[in-house]
C-alpha cells in the first residue's frame, strides 16, 4: 500500500494532485491483547481443552469473585464432565474432590 501511494504521488504530483493513504491496522494495546487471549480460550474450548480457561480463571480469581462471577466453577464443571466421559468415574471423583471443595461453602449456585 505504501509503495502504491508513493508511485501515485510521483506520477500525479506533477499535476498538483496529492495522494494520501489511510491504512487501518491493529494498535498494540491491552484491549487487543485481551481480545486475542479470549479468541485463544474460545478456540481451545471448542476442541475440549479447558486448561487455558481454567488457568485464566485461576489467574483472575480475585476479579471474578469481586464481580460475583461463577465462571471458574462452570469451567471446573465442564472439565469434570470431560474427565467423566473420557477418563472414568474414579478420576472424575478425584477431580471433583480437589476442585469443587472450595465452592462447598460459597453462595454460588450452579445451574448448568
Amino acid at each position: 500500500m505504501n509503495q502504491l501511494t508513493k508511485s501515485l504521488a510521483c506520477e500525479w504530483g506533477k499535476d498538483n494532485i496529492h495522494v494520501n493513504t489511510l491504512a487501518p491496522r491493529l494498535v498494540d494495546t491491552s484491549l487487543v491483547d485481551a481480545v486475542f487471549a479470549l479468541l485463544f480460550l474460545v478456540e481451545a474450548m471448542k476442541s475440549h481443552n479447558l486448561e487455558p480457561a481454567l488457568n485464566w480463571a485461576s489467574t483472575n480469581k480475585e476479579q471474578l469473585i469481586q464481580s460475583g462471577s461463577d465462571i471458574e466453577l462452570k469451567f471446573h464443571h465442564r472439565q469434570f464432565v470431560e474427565i467423566l466421559q473420557h477418563n472414568g468415574r474414579d478420576e472424575a471423583l478425584q477431580y471433583a474432590r480437589t476442585f469443587f471443595a472450595p465452592y462447598a461453602s460459597s453462595d454460588l449456585s450452579f445451574t448448568g
